[in-house]
């Protein structure tokens, strides 16, 4: 059973640039609820490696499902149509964070309190913590490479940049990530991966 959440403020929002819009579309289009199916738990993973939140993940996934459920017809016929969704989902959490801190900017001003931020304490909760660190693109960029899986051309489609440029998001993400990590380096610890 689909479990899409029609937003009416989604309408409102700017269509994302197709990605890679198929010349030679096939002649069956996978429907929307197998797409959803087969995508949603890696969708979401992905959306949890950049909120380390289950909640903001859920919906994060939920607002780029509603609004591919809408455009399915054109978004089931381009050449990765998942790619298109997690584009989506990296706008609308771009739009959130920015509501977000201008919300507690305003708060603390009002109430003059600092938020402060849970170190998680297993070992891979810290890493994907550091990756929220990055700057955002860094981060996109990392979760999009180690947690999708993906290459770096699907990756520069993805974020509309140049496949050079994802490369140095790359190369300076990591680099960040070794600083900042540099602690791991010869230990042993129980993990999962």
């Amino acid at each position: 059973m689909l479990h899409v959440v029609a937003i009416a403020h989604l309408s409102a929002m700017t269509d994302p640039v197709p990605l890679l819009r198929s010349v030679d579309a096939p002649a069956v289009v996978e429907s929307f609820d197998a797409y959803y199916q087969r995508d949603y738990r890696r969708l979401l993973g992905f959306a949890y490696v950049l909120t380390g939140d289950q909640w903001q993940a859920e919906d994060l996934v939920q607002d780029a499902m509603a609004e591919a459920a809408k455009r399915w017809d054109t978004i089931g016929a381009y050449d990765d149509p998942a790619g298109w969704v997690r584009r989506v989902l990296v706008n609308r959490r771009t739009s959130k964070l920015r509501r977000f801190r201008t919300e507690t900017k305003g708060l603390a001003r009002l109430r003059s309190v600092r938020q402060s931020d849970v170190a998680p304490t297993e070992r891979t909760l810290e890493v994907w913590e550091s990756v929220r660190k990055l700057p955002k693109r860094q981060a996109e960029v990392i979760a999009l490479y180690y947690w999708e899986d993906r290459s770096l051309q699907q990756i520069a489609d993805i974020l509309d940049c140049g496949t050079e440029t994802v490369k140095t998001h790359l190369k300076r993400g990591r680099k960040a990530l070794a600083a900042d990590l540099s602690h791991f380096q010869g230990t042993e610890d129980d993990h999962e991966s």
